[in-house]
């Protein structure tokens, strides 16, 4: 049957859900060079050429993949909000960092979002993608200033780009490829990648000492 191009808005939706699934599913399978038009026209009813009705490259579906991770992100925040303030760096420490568990996939993408992906977008996907998930940031500052009514907004701002930078810098020193941990080995026998979730918690215990003091 010849593909046939959406008319509604619904069935747009609908097709640009079935290429992010695909490039989600490669993604998954073998890291960002995995995914092309081409291996997601394999995944998918789309021939490559047929892609381009919905996306120009491929970097423009990661926005909305991304955009789909934080949202889900976005609900772990809230249910903190909901379930109490945490009163230590230890147990608020644990909250976020628990918010975080599981979702590899977004602190992969995190890793790479302001070098390999965002330069290949349009300006104007970009600001709609940013637009997109500004509720999750909003929702975070919301979550930070219940929690530290005492702390100055500008030590506020400060702790969220400390905690993102954190966030997205420690993925790619705890997931090494296998050509990076055959080069350290090489040099030191006895090293072993970090744990990401040990170590964010670690580090988002020195970053809230500045809102608790």
């Amino acid at each position: 049957m010849s593909f046939q191009r959406a008319r509604t808005a619904a069935q747009i939706d609908e097709r640009q859900q079935e290429i992010v699934n695909a490039c989600r599913d490669l993604f998954d399978e073998g890291g960002y060079d995995a995914v092309s038009f081409r291996t997601i026209g394999e995944k998918t009813s789309f021939s490559r050429p047929s892609i381009y009705n919905y996306y120009t490259t491929k970097e423009e579906v990661f926005l909305d993949l991304i955009r789909q991770e934080y949202e889900g992100w976005r609900e772990a925040v809230e249910a903190i909000r909901a379930a109490g303030i945490p009163q230590s760096p230890e147990a608020y420490s644990q909250a976020i960092t628990k918010s975080l568990r599981g979702r590899d996939r977004l602190t992969h993408l995190m890793a790479i979002h302001y070098t390999a992906i965002s330069q290949h977008c349009s300006q104007e996907r970009l600001t709609s993608f940013q637009k997109s998930i500004q509720s999750f940031f909003d929702d975070f500052a919301a979550l930070l200033h219940d929690s530290f009514p005492n702390a100055s907004t500008e030590k506020q701002g400060q702790f969220r780009v400390l905690f993102f930078s954190l966030v997205s810098g420690l993925y790619p020193l705890t997931h090494l490829t296998p050509e990076q941990t055959t080069a350290l080995k090489a040099s030191s026998p006895e090293y072993d990648a970090p744990d990401f979730y040990d170590m964010l918690y670690l580090g988002l215990i020195q970053l809230l000492k500045m809102l608790y003091c």
